[in-house]
């Protein structure tokens, strides 16, 4: 029997801007990197991602429980459809949230003893819709950033995208993002390294549009638990 387990994984994160730049330095694409602290870069990142209505995020955490990949696109309104697996998930099955109802898809391994009742089908669990709420997904962009202790890590190419790679000390570690040096800078990728927890997400398709339809009632099945 598969067991459906609610395991919130949120990378714990420092948000926020700094104010010590110069107003007067030059903000072209060129310098941005030069003449921007690391604390404003990096606030720069996270107010971009706060200001999103949809993004694509493909990631993988690992805490105590285990292992959670995600890879969806995910809406403002908590809509979002893709694939998921959970710690003590033998794979990744399909996963839409519409209207706050999930809905899981996976192969006979996937569901092994239950294979002949569930497999192949839509089936609502009342219980995974909280992987897709956007505040959760977005937390990791709504804390302070330390003023001190950010630094710049140089230059990087995120999938053909000149980046900015900025650190941060969290309590569960270190936090990295990978800020876009040109305007609208956003954050392409965001790591934590050095804690408990660890993990990292990549970012894509910001603000760009996402269909989510619920699968058709006839393949729609109840999990019975």
């Amino acid at each position: 029997m598969l067991r459906f387990g609610v395991v919130l994984v949120l990378l714990p994160a420092l948000a926020g801007c700094g104010d010590g730049d110069d107003p007067d330095q030059p903000r072209a694409e060129e310098s941005y990197a030069t003449y921007y602290s690391a604390p404003r870069i990096m606030g720069d990142g996270f107010e971009a991602a706060l200001e999103l209505d949809s993004v694509h995020l493909s990631s993988e955490t690992r805490d105590e429980a285990g292992r959670t990949l995600m890879d969806i696109s995910l809406r403002r309104d908590g809509d979002c459809l893709g694939r998921l697996q959970l710690p003590g998930w033998t794979e990744p099955a399909d996963f839409v949230v519409a209207g706050g109802r999930d809905y899981v898809r996976g192969s006979p391994e996937f569901w092994g003893d239950d294979a002949e009742r569930y497999a192949g089908r839509w089936v609502t669990t009342g219980e995974l819709a909280s992987y897709c709420d956007w505040d959760a997904r977005m937390a990791p962009f709504t804390r302070p950033i330390d003023e001190q202790l950010t630094s710049k890590d140089g230059l990087a190419e995120v999938d053909g995208v000149d980046t900015i790679e900025v650190s941060t000390p969290t309590t569960g570690g270190r936090l990295r993002a990978w800020v876009t040096v040109a305007d609208p800078h956003h954050v392409v990728r965001l790591a934590l390294t050095g804690g408990r927890a660890t993990g990292q997400i990549e970012l894509s398709a910001h603000d760009e549009p996402v269909e989510v339809t619920p699968p058709p009632a006839p393949d729609v099945v109840e999990f019975a638990g």
